[in-house]
């Protein structure tokens, strides 16, 4: 908005009563908006290794895991490696489609929505 509509948002911001009230009324704004497009408030991770690598990694993985298992019925198998990471320095929050990724590139020191 700042970038692209300057004089809607200074026109928008200005009819509010106190910038309290025009801020929240902001906030509310872009949630209905990435609320009726299927948007999602997610924190960005970044990629170490290509999605290529990664692809062929997983694609590897399970070839060995279901040569291995392949007369296990899929109800019998579990997955129990929902482990929670938790890192000391503050989460960014960007916009993702929901289903999309929420990947940033290294270089990219701040998401933009």
């Amino acid at each position: 908005m700042k970038t692209h509509h300057q004089d809607w948002l200074t026109d928008y911001l200005a009819a509010k009563k106190t910038e309290d009230r025009a801020y929240h009324s902001r906030m509310r704004l872009c949630q209905r908006f990435y609320q009726r497009y299927q948007f999602s408030q997610r924190v960005p991770c970044v990629s170490k290794v290509k999605q290529d690598e990664l692809r062929d990694i997983h694609e590897k993985y399970a070839s060995h895991f279901w040569a291995k298992f392949a007369t296990t019925a899929h109800v019998d198998i579990i997955n129990v490696d929902e482990t929670s990471v938790y890192y000391g320095m503050p989460p960014g929050k960007t916009l993702a489609k929901v289903g999309g990724s929420s990947k940033v590139d290294k270089s990219q020191s701040t998401p933009t929505a």
